[in-house]
């Protein structure tokens, strides 16, 4: 999936993954030296070293990811939502796993996701 996201995603797309999402990473664009220093703590990292590879992320290219389930749906809704209401061309998409379909949330934000017309 990571491939074929590649292809369509821009730079201005919200994507947030669960927290295997490496390839995610590379997907966004974000660059494979600063995952690197990510895993390894460096000040280099994509978080400053600080995250990990759990919470690996990139602000600077839309890319973010949790360990959190059914996590990755609540920021690209957010921004899906932001970029309703300013009008935007971009889209929010959110990876999740296949733990998150036990919640309540999924649903909830699938339903607000129809109701308001969000490019999620």
């Amino acid at each position: 999936m990571p491939a074929a996201l590649a292809q369509v995603l821009r730079r201005d797309d919200v994507l947030m993954s669960h927290y295997r999402s490496h390839g995610y990473y590379l997907a966004k664009g974000a660059p494979l030296d600063a995952m690197v220093a990510e895993f390894y703590g460096k000040e280099t990292g994509s978080n400053s070293g600080i995250a990990g590879s759990m919470e690996l992320g990139r602000a600077r290219h839309n890319f973010y990811s949790g360990a959190i389930v059914a996590g990755s749906l609540f920021i690209p809704f957010g921004a899906a939502f932001a970029q309703n209401t300013a009008d935007f061309d971009d889209i929010s998409v959110s990876i999740v796993g296949d733990g998150y379909s036990t919640r309540a949330s999924p649903t909830r934000c699938s339903n607000l996701v129809a109701l308001h017309h969000l490019p999620m």
